[in-house]
């Protein structure tokens, strides 16, 4: 469970992350074929930036930690989080669940969005 501080920590980082998400949509513009540029560079910076904080996961206070990772990043992008876990798998060596997790997020997350905007115009 956790405590209230890191509760916190984690509200506080979270609007940090949101907010420089934010500010890269603001700042990064969407080039004339649509590509997300935006996006990708939040994503991109999101994983650099998890698997920096997993290196030195043992030398942060939990409070940091928890503010980092649950906050700043999963409000920055969420595809940190599926990065961190395809590169486990990997270096597990398990190739079936890494390749499970990629088909099954790369499907079911933009269905997902279809699903959710058809409902939305319901």
């Amino acid at each position: 469970m956790l405590s209230c501080a890191s509760l916190l920590c984690i509200f506080a980082g979270g609007a940090l992350g949101a907010g420089c998400r934010a500010l890269a949509y603001m700042l990064i513009k969407t080039p004339k074929n649509g590509f997300a540029t935006a996006t990708l560079t939040v994503n991109i910076i999101g994983c650099l930036l998890l698997g920096w904080i997993l290196a030195h996961a043992e030398d942060l206070p939990q409070n940091h930690l928890a503010a980092l990772q649950a906050g700043f990043c999963a409000s920055l992008t969420t595809f940190s989080t599926f990065a961190v876990d395809l590169a486990k798998a990997i270096l597990k060596g398990n190739w079936k669940i890494a390749s499970a997790e990629t088909l099954l997020n790369a499907a079911l997350c933009p269905a997902a969005v279809f699903i959710g905007l058809w409902a939305g115009a319901l």
